[in-house]
């Protein structure tokens, strides 16, 4: 089981990439998938996985 966040923009990613990863492991560096310009898989220092992602589109 993963917990998916999707954050506001590539700043708030770019923090949460960094934070995550201290003590944990990169499963996908960040990059780009057809619904999302950025996101990585990671798991974190206490092996929680995580999906960090920015979305495509923002809802109005």
């Amino acid at each position: 089981m993963s917990l998916g966040v999707n954050l506001n923009n590539n700043e708030e990613l770019n923090h949460a990439y960094g934070k995550l990863t201290e003590g944990g492991h990169i499963l996908r560096a960040l990059g780009k998938l057809p619904w999302s310009p950025r996101s990585a898989d990671l798991v974190d220092k206490y092996g929680v996985c995580w999906y960090i992602y920015v979305s495509q589109h923002k809802p109005d």
